[in-house]
């Protein structure tokens, strides 16, 4: 198992933030990494819904598909997905502060059999792909440029 923490401060309400973080569909925007986000049942993320991502990660496509299973709007989702023997489960809380958001991001890596050996690897892997889309995240929502679906 492994554990990737990261943390980001947005200058904007609280509310904005969280519908960034809580729409596959619009998710494209600022994930570079990701090709396709959509949710089943489709519309507003809730607790339930399941978020299928189709992105390029270590060279591959991949399709995974993680469902809601904690949803505290404005506070806290946790969303968790199997592909493979890989489980990652995804902790993200929401902090107004007083000149914004605080994001607090917790992956939880587990991988099952021998590929578990390279569990470090793709930890760190996933680090990196994030570390640049949370960054454009956060150019998105301070310039005003991010555009909610719904």
């Amino acid at each position: 198992m492994s554990e990737i923490k990261m943390s980001i401060h947005i200058e904007r309400p609280i509310e904005e933030v969280f519908i960034a973080l809580t729409d596959a569909r619009s998710q494209p925007q600022w994930d570079s990494g990701l090709l396709e986000g959509r949710h089943e049942p489709d519309g507003p993320a809730q607790l339930g819904t399941r978020m299928i991502e189709v992105r390029k990660f270590m060279g591959r496509v991949i399709e995974t598909t993680s469902e809601l299973i904690e949803f505290e709007a404005n506070r806290k989702i946790v969303r968790n997905g199997k592909n493979g023997p890989m489980t990652l489960t995804g902790i993200l809380t929401f902090t107004q502060t007083d000149s914004g958001t605080r994001v607090d991001w917790t992956w939880i890596l587990e991988m099952a059999g021998l590929v578990s050996l390279m569990t470090p690897i793709i930890a760190s892997q996933l680090k990196r792909s994030a570390e640049p889309s949370l960054s454009n995240l956060k150019q998105l929502l301070e310039n005003g440029a991010f555009k909610p679906l719904d």
